[in-house]
C-alpha cells in the first residue's frame, strides 16, 4: 500500500506556498482599483458623468457580491471558451479572485470615507481645502485607520476562500492535499495536514487584525 512520504509533504508545501502568494498576488492587484472604484462612490457631486460612471460601479459591485465566488471561477475557466476565450487555471483564478475582491475592498474604502464626520468637510472647505488637499490630508488618513481592520480580515477570509480554486483545477493547497488524497487514500491524515496548514496563515494575521483593532481604538 502507497504511504505518505517526504515527496506528498513537499507538494502539499508547494501548495501551501501558491496559496499565500495567490491571495498576496490577488490583494495586490485588487487593491488600486478598489480604492478608485470607493473613492469615486464615495464622491458627493451632481454631475451627471459622475452619477453615471457610479451607476453603473454600483452595478458591478451588487451583482459581484450576489454572486458565488466559485461560480465567477467556472464561468471564467469553463464559459470563456464559448466566446473564444481560453484561459489557463492560473489565470482564471486570479482574475475572478481579483474581480471579487474589488468589488469587496471597494465597499470597505467607500464607507471608511462616508464614516467621517460631515464636519471636517466643512472645516476643510472653510479652511479653502480643494477636494484634493481634503481628501489627502484630512478625510483619507482617518479613513485609512477604519478601513485597515475589515481589510486584514477580508484577506483571512480570501485565504480560505481561494480553495475554491480547486474546482477549475488550480493546484493550491486544497487541490494538492485532495490530489495527494487520492494517491494515498490517507484523508484523515492529508486533510488534517492541509487544515493545520490553512490554520497556521489565518491564527497569526487574526491575532494581528484585532490588536490593530485595539490600536486604532486606543
Amino acid at each position: 500500500m502507497y504511504k505518505f512520504n517526504i515527496y506528498d509533504l513537499t507538494f502539499i508545501l508547494r501548495g501551501f506556498l501558491i496559496t499565500i502568494g495567490l491571495c498576496l498576488g490577488t490583494m495586490v492587484i485588487s487593491s488600486p482599483a478598489a480604492i478608485i472604484i470607493g473613492l469615486v462612490r464615495a464622491m458627493k457631486s451632481k454631475n451627471p458623468i459622475v452619477k453615471s460612471v457610479q451607476a453603473i460601479l454600483t452595478l458591478y459591485i451588487k451583482a459581484i457580491r450576489g454572486t458565488p465566488l466559485m461560480l465567477i471561477l467556472m464561468f471564467l475557466f469553463f464559459g470563456f471558451p464559448f466566446i473564444g476565450i481560453n484561459l489557463s487555471p492560473v489565470s482564471s483564478g486570479i482574475i475572478g479572485l481579483s474581480v471579487y475582491c474589488v468589488a469587496y475592498l471597494a465597499e470597505i474604502v467607500r464607507t471608511g470615507v462616508e464614516s467621517i464626520a460631515k464636519a471636517q468637510w466643512e472645516g476643510a472647505a472653510a479652511l479653502g481645502f480643494s477636494y484634493l488637499q481634503t481628501m489627502q490630508a484630512i478625510i483619507l488618513p482617518q479613513a485609512f485607520k477604519i478601513m485597515l481592520p475589515p481589510s486584514a480580515s477580508f484577506f483571512i477570509g480570501l485565504i480560505k476562500d481561494s480553495s475554491l480554486c480547486a474546482v477549475i483545477g488550480f493546484v493550491e493547497l486544497a487541490r494538492a492535499g485532495r490530489v495527494i488524497v487520492e494517491k494515498t487514500h490517507q484523508s484523515l491524515l492529508v486533510f488534517g495536514l492541509v487544515a493545520l496548514l490553512y490554520f497556521l496563515i489565518c491564527y497569526p494575521l487574526s491575532n494581528i487584525t484585532q490588536k490593530m483593532e485595539k490600536a486604532l481604538n486606543a
